[in-house]
């Protein structure tokens, strides 16, 4: 999908984010689909998924056989209070899995069919101007872009494509009296407003005095 705009945006990967990103994908339809974590990544769950998912998505029978898997037939709930019940069954009746390593799967194969992924949500700046716009513009308000400067994160809103600037190193910034300037693969963008960790949503200017921000330093990396 490089180059081109999406046609569809998911915000979160799990298990029906990224299900859909992969069929929307397969149908050919240009989807983007945009996460604040970075998969593989932990998920409080049960981890039981039903028969009926099988048959509903016939494709995950393969697919599951690369990761660890458990199927029952016997269930034994038991609440607080000691009452409990066993339900026993003939056939298989739920799948154990492990979130962190479905939730990875699934987005795998929607990557595999064509899906664009942006997990953690973190500015790539080695990627051309319209794809760095393209992508923070995904992330607003939520889960909202970011980058790093002298160690912690700085959240970025929407930026500003140029024309005829001088180029810039990948992360390398101009700053003026009233403007920021980041360089891309392609032309530097303008910054617009900015958040610090710890400080109010402010213009890039206002927050580059703030942190006496000079010409040369780097976001990112």
């Amino acid at each position: 999908m490089a180059g081109s705009a999406p046609e569809v945006l998911i915000a979160g990967g799990g298990p029906a984010g990224a299900t859909a990103a992969r069929r929307l994908a397969r149908a050919g339809v240009r989807v983007l689909l945009v996460d604040r974590a970075h998969f593989p990544r932990n998920k409080p769950c049960g981890g039981a998924i039903s028969m009926r998912a099988l048959r509903r998505f016939p494709y995950l029978a393969d697919a599951l056989s690369g990761i660890d898997t458990h199927l029952i037939s016997r269930l034994h709930l038991e609440s607080p209070g000691g009452s409990h019940v066993l339900l026993t069954s003939d056939r298989p009746a739920a799948l154990m899995i492990r979130r962190v390593a479905f939730d990875h799967l699934l987005l795998t194969l929607a990557r595999e069919a064509g899906a664009e992924i942006v997990e953690d949500a973190e500015i790539d700046w080695t990627e051309p101007a319209v794809a760095v716009d393209r992508r923070i513009r995904a992330c607003t308000p939520g889960p909202g872009a970011w980058s790093t400067y002298a160690g912690e994160r700085v959240k970025v809103g929407p930026v500003a494509l140029t024309d005829g600037r001088d180029r810039l190193e990948p992360g390398v910034l101009e700053v003026t009296k009233q403007a920021v300037f980041v360089g891309t693969a392609t032309d530097p963008v303008q910054l617009g407003e900015v958040k610090a960790f710890g400080k109010k949503q402010m213009q890039a200017a206002d927050w580059a005095r703030g942190v006496r921000l000079s010409s040369g330093e780097t976001l990112g990396g």
